[in-house]
């Protein structure tokens, strides 16, 4: 599950959520933010 997906369920469908799907992915999941730092951080280089 990525990152945007979680956030739409949490906000659009909360009364819904599998709190043990969010868990899992909370824990396995956190990837997409690794990725998004990384990619600031290589554009905030290459403007220094």
């Amino acid at each position: 599950m990525s990152a945007v997906r979680l956030r739409n369920l949490t906000v659009h469908n909360y009364d819904k959520l599998d709190m043990e799907l969010a868990y899992m992915y909370l824990k396995t999941g956190l990837n997409d933010f690794k990725l998004f730092v990384e990619a600031v951080d290589e554009v905030l280089r290459k403007w220094e």
